[in-house]
C-alpha cells in the first residue's frame, strides 16, 4: 500500500523556501516605506524653505526670512540672522531615524537668508537628508542662488 503525505524533509524544504520568499518581501517592503518616509520629510523641508522665501518676497511683517540648518532640525527665522532660542523662531524637527547627513552650502554656511523683493539666497548648494540606518536611502535638496529649491 502506497504511503500518503509528506516526508519530514519535504516539509523542511517547503518551510525553507517560504522563509526565503517572506524575507525578501519584508526587506523590499521596509525599504519602500523608508524611501517613502524620506520623500515626505524632504517635501516638508522644501515647503519650509519655500515658505521662508515667499514670506520674504511678499515682505510679510516687513522682514526677510531664512532657514538655519542643523543635523536634526531646521529653524525658520527673521532677519538679520539666526538667534538661538528666539521666541519667534519656528522649529521643524526632523523625525527620528532621519537627519541632515551633508550640508554643502556656499561658504560652509549653515543658514540661508532670502533677500527682500528678489528672493535670492544668501547661500546656495545642497542639503542631503538620509535615513540614519542606511546612507543608501537619501534625498538631495538643491537650493539655487535664485532661491528656488528642488529635490534630486
Amino acid at each position: 500500500m502506497p504511503k500518503l503525505g509528506l516526508t519530514f524533509i519535504e516539509v523542511i524544504i517547503v518551510l525553507a523556501i517560504s522563509s526565503i520568499v517572506l524575507t525578501g518581501v519584508f526587506v523590499g517592503f521596509s525599504g519602500f516605506t523608508s524611501s517613502h518616509r524620506l520623500s515626505v520629510i524632504s517635501e516638508e523641508i522644501i515647503s519650509l524653505i519655500r515658505n521662508a522665501r515667499e514670506d520674504t518676497i511678499s515682505s510679510k511683517g516687513g522682514f526677510a526670512y531664512g532657514i538655519h540648518f542643523e543635523e536634526n532640525n531646521l529653524t525658520l527665522f527673521k532677519e538679520p540672522s539666526y538667534t538661538l532660542n528666539d521666541s519667534e523662531n519656528e522649529i521643524y524637527n526632523i523625525p527620528d531615524g532621519y537627519h541632515i547627513s551633508v550640508m554643502n552650502l556656499q561658504g560652509e554656511a549653515d543658514e540661508v537668508l532670502f533677500e527682500k523683493i528678489t528672493g535670492t539666497a544668501s547661500a546656495y548648494g545642497t542639503i542631503t537628508v538620509s535615513n540614519e540606518r542606511s546612507t543608501i536611502v537619501e534625498k538631495v535638496i538643491h537650493i539655487y542662488e535664485s532661491g528656488s529649491v528642488e529635490i534630486e
